[in-house]
């Protein structure tokens, strides 16, 4: 909700974040007839009750594939060396080393 009124901008700093938060929460609380403090903490108040979840972090690349694969590998042991050599059957049996003469 809150994250649409804050500006955004490609040389964006820490302290340029910082002041439009507090820019966009003035602008609420002023529009609400409240103290930007109080205006928090209602924000913070109906977040707890609604039971929302923290922001989640965007999946990243090895994930998004990971997810995106997952039903592609045969399961058990060694079904994604299927994949990767590309053999189309499952060994019969492990093989084992050689043995020395």
């Amino acid at each position: 909700m809150l994250r649409a009124a804050i500006p955004r901008c490609e040389h964006d700093s820490d302290a340029e974040t910082v002041r439009s938060v507090m820019d966009a929460l003035q602008e609420r609380a002023r529009r609400h007839g409240r103290s930007m403090e109080k205006e928090v903490r209602l924000i913070q108040c109906r977040a707890v009750e609604r039971g929302e979840p923290p922001p989640q972090r965007p999946m990243g690349l090895g994930s998004r594939m990971a997810a995106l694969f997952a039903d592609a590998a045969p399961a058990g042991p060694g079904g994604g060396a299927l994949l990767a050599t590309g053999h189309s059957q499952r060994p019969s049996a492990p093989v084992s080393p050689a043995t020395p003469a």
